[in-house]
């Protein structure tokens, strides 16, 4: 939780996007949670691991949102 809450206090993408707009700012914070995500799990993480975990990401990803499958096909 602690994460999320750093990214939306934090996030100067976020900043840029007018409240009203929801779409375009839960795509903001999805990209920049799983940015951060990675960044801070990775750290502690085997270089061989860390492109699974990277992958691990893109799968969850892909499967919560359907356009970002169209990037793949």
């Amino acid at each position: 939780m602690d994460i999320l809450f750093n990214v939306i206090k934090k996030s100067e993408k976020l900043q840029q996007v007018p409240r009203g707009n929801h779409v375009q700012r839960l795509n903001v914070l999805t990209q920049e949670f799983m940015i951060t995500i990675y960044d801070n799990v990775s750290k502690g993480l085997l270089e061989d691991h860390q492109v699974l975990f990277a992958l691990r990401l893109v799968f969850i990803r892909k499967h919560s949102d359907p356009k970002f499958d169209k990037l793949f096909t």
